[in-house]
């Protein structure tokens, strides 16, 4: 399920409820945001950032600095910008 698609805000809530108390699947969680396929990792960062766990959210961040840091995102990377909308 985790490297298929991204998982969304709710997946992920669902997900950090159910291991937020087992040492074992936040393990995983942590390893697979270090070094897993690119889908996996965003969404293993995804439910560790909503752990609501100080060290691992730490643990999350610094994921996300070292994946920037790997794979730096450039501008080619980002949707085009959208106009402002002016009203009619």
């Amino acid at each position: 399920m985790l490297t298929g698609v991204q998982t969304t805000h709710a997946t992920d809530r669902v997900i950090a409820g159910l291991v937020a108390h087992n040492a074992g699947p936040v393990a995983s969680l942590v390893k697979w945001s270090r070094a897993g396929m690119p889908v996996l990792r965003v969404n293993a960062t995804g439910i560790l950032a909503k752990l609501g766990s100080a060290s691992v959210d730490n643990e999350a961040i610094t994921a996300l600095q070292e994946r920037q840091r790997r794979w730096p995102l450039t501008q080619k990377h980002l949707p085009a910008q959208q106009p402002a909308y002016r009203g009619q």
